[in-house]
């Protein structure tokens, strides 16, 4: 088997792109993914709530996995407080997870990359002076292929970051949900984000893929079992979800666990790096990762492509410093809010709808402006500031965490 410049564990989302970008710009890359159909089973509700997909120049790669775009958000709070905002232009898309996978690894494969399904990475070997190797098993036996850099994108249990010694904060959120049909009284372009007293830090959402078809779950820091119980009360007897989805019939379920924890202090060792899920690039307010996953993914391939061209392996930990410099104070927004809402009551939630209706949510969805958004949350809703200095008696901890990852 050949040598490679680069080879990437694990073909999703953040996989890919760094797959495609590298192989874009001429290097070698190899791609390995123990699935035999990337992207199934899905463990994702497909949101992506920002215009990342016309940023990265991927809305026509990734055409056919689409199901919704959204221009309308509604919240509702556990007292079934209910705001809506409608954006002036889309804000976001809905996907088909397997589809979306599967159209950026065919992406990466037009541009150059190679791919290996059903198999296995099960070590690494670094070498002094030559090649490292990747340590791989599928049904021709174990193998080893050399490479002179690795991408781990190998997900939340990532056995690259394992095997390279990264110390990665290592907790989990619990999604549970399914994609259902025959739903009513939805609307095709709106999301619907439920908060709920039973799930302190997480919500339930409806997330249209059609006119009665939708990806329905909830998402919380609570056992699986819990969650399934949670999931089932909002289905039947949540007063106004309930009359949409109650009578939906389920198509397949689409939960999983997301990462829980902080940034890592260090995403890269000396013949490489680890990225999204595996990295705990995962906003950890939302779970969302797809949108992260991209805008991390494109940078380690960007990294990767100056590492080999610059004939320097050292110039692979450049790759820590982009994607902090670009994603560290949105994620550490997120660890802060999570923590608000982990404490919040149903008086509190109130006081954050009511918040969301007043501000102008284009800084969070369209410019990721964290801090001017809760700056005018708490101005022009002045009972906010009470909720906001609770949750900030504990901010030296976070920073701190926050100073640590930057070293």
């Amino acid at each position: 088997m050949k040598n490679y410049d680069l080879i990437v564990i694990g073909a999703g989302p953040a996989g890919s792109m760094a797959a495609r970008v590298a192989a874009q710009h001429g290097l070698s890359v190899l791609v390995i993914e123990q699935k035999k159909v990337v992207g199934y089973p899905s463990h994702c509700a497909g949101g992506i709530l920002t215009n990342i997909l016309d940023n990265l120049r991927l809305t026509s790669v990734v055409k056919k996995s689409i199901r919704a775009r959204i221009q309308t958000i509604q919240v509702c709070s556990p007292t079934m407080r209910m705001v809506t905002h409608r954006f002036k232009k889309p804000i976001g898309w809905i996907v088909d997870r397997p589809l979306f996978d599967q159209s950026l690894l065919e992406d990466a494969h037009r541009k150059g990359a190679e791919i290996l399904t059903q198999t296995q990475a099960v070590g690494l070997i670094e070498a002094q002076n030559t090649f490292n190797q990747v340590i791989i098993k599928n049904k021709d036996g174990v193998q080893r292929i050399n490479t002179k850099i690795v991408i781990g994108a190998d997900g939340v249990a990532s056995n690259v970051a394992k095997w390279a010694g990264l110390s990665i904060p290592r907790k989990f959120g619990i999604g549970f949900g399914y994609n259902a049909e025959h739903l009513v009284n939805i609307a095709a372009d709106t999301v619907e984000i439920y908060f709920l007293s039973t799930i302190p830090g997480g919500y339930a959402w409806i997330f249209p893929r059609g006119a009665d078809t939708a990806n329905i779950g909830v998402g919380g820091y609570n056992s699986g079992t819990y969650m399934k119980t949670v999931f089932e009360w909002f289905r039947q007897k949540h007063a106004i979800a309930a009359p949409k989805i109650g009578g939906a019939r389920l198509i397949n379920y689409t939960g999983g666990i997301v990462p829980g924890s902080r940034i890592p202090c260090k995403t890269t060792f000396n013949y490489g790096m680890i990225v999204g899920d595996a990295a705990n690039q995962v906003n950890l307010m939302t779970g969302e990762g797809i949108r992260l996953s991209l805008i991390c993914g494109e940078l380690a391939g960007k990294s990767a492509v100056t590492t080999i061209k610059g004939n320097n392996l050292s110039l692979i930990h450049q790759y820590q410093k982009l994607w902090h410099n670009t994603a560290s104070i949105e994620l550490l927004a997120s660890h802060i809010l999570r923590h608000f809402f982990l404490r919040f009551s149903a008086a509190d939630y109130d006081l954050f709808v009511d918040a969301i209706s007043r501000v102008n949510l284009d800084l969070i969805f369209n410019k990721r402006r964290w801090a001017a958004l809760l700056f005018q949350g708490i101005l022009k809703t002045p009972s906010t500031l009470k909720i906001t200095r609770n949750g900030l008696r504990s901010l030296p901890s976070f920073v701190k965490l926050f100073q640590s990852s930057q070293k």
